[in-house]
């Protein structure tokens, strides 16, 4: 698509958090999972609703999404043709989060994705000033980096102190218990294994349907939502620090073609790889 319908990375910022990014968007996203936790706040444009596991829920002005490592989620897109909403979106290392606060509760390990809470959450006044405070920061022309990390700390103080009272699950692969879905998840982790499903669980000693129907138990997924997280993070590991044109990286992460690889990550992210990784030149410059 051209300019005017596709959506746009305005700013990224890393960390040993993870990363944190302002998207104008106007393109649908693919259910699909992180490995992170995900925090999705709406600052500007049409109010809209995100599909979590197989629930609706709204994202308006003072209200956030709160996503758990390994829960799928998607966006249907604008409800309005033509409308757009601007996003801050945070995808936070698990194990940051959980080390972050002593009073955050225990740290937890599960067998599948945890849906204990609602994902739907509403912001206190002096919490979404801070994500708009956020928002300036990172659009600041000559920005200041350890200011948008503080800010960046402590909003994921406040959304774990008021928001994650049980605790923060911790990303960990014993989680999963079946041995065989251990052995699969380690094999999986390499981006290209794509294509190579019917020979890992061969490997793991599994029938084709056995070996999903296990995944998707032990889980909470499917083998290839899983697989679409490795590539993703590499994806954006390639784009973020390396030059590797787009051709090769789509080669490295097993993708046929390139044009496959932009549609890829488009679903997934809802932004272009050449323009995510311009973005995040941009940020990074």
């Amino acid at each position: 698509g051209g300019f005017a319908d596709m959506s746009l990375p305005l700013a990224f910022l890393y960390g040993d958090f993870g990363r944190v990014g302002l998207v104008d968007m106007d393109s649908p996203l693919s259910s699909h999972v992180h490995r992170h936790f995900h925090f999705i706040f709406k600052l500007a444009g049409e109010d809209t609703t995100f599909r979590v596991g197989e629930r609706e829920h709204d994202l308006s002005d003072g209200t956030a999404i709160l996503i758990e490592p390994w829960q799928s989620h998607g966006w249907n897109g604008p409800q309005t043709a033509g409308a757009r909403t601007l996003f801050l979106t945070f995808y936070i290392e698990p194990r940051w989060l959980a080390g972050m606060t002593a009073g955050a509760g225990e740290q937890r390990t599960e067998t599948g994705p945890s849906v204990q809470r609602p994902p739907h959450v509403r912001l206190a006044p002096d919490l979404q000033a801070g994500v708009l405070a956020l928002a300036d920061s990172l659009l600041a022309v000559r920005r200041d980096e350890t200011t948008a990390l503080s800010q960046v700390r402590q909003i994921c103080e406040r959304m774990v102190d008021r928001h994650l009272p049980s605790g923060v699950p911790i990303e960990a692969r014993g989680r999963f218990q079946d041995f065989r879905i251990r052995r699969a998840l380690a094999r999986l982790d390499d981006p290209a294994t794509g294509g190579q499903l019917d020979r890992i669980a061969g490997e793991v000693g599994l029938s084709r349907s056995h070996f999903f129907e296990l995944f998707r138990r032990s889980t909470g997924f499917s083998p290839q939502f899983y697989i679409n997280v490795t590539r993703m993070e590499s994806a954006i590991e390639g784009l973020t620090r390396t030059e590797a044109p787009l051709a090769d990286l789509a080669d490295t992460l097993g993708f046929s073609t390139q044009g496959n690889f932009t549609r890829f990550f488009r679903h997934q992210l809802g932004v272009t790889p050449d323009r995510f990784r311009n973005a995040a030149l941009e940020a990074r410059g």
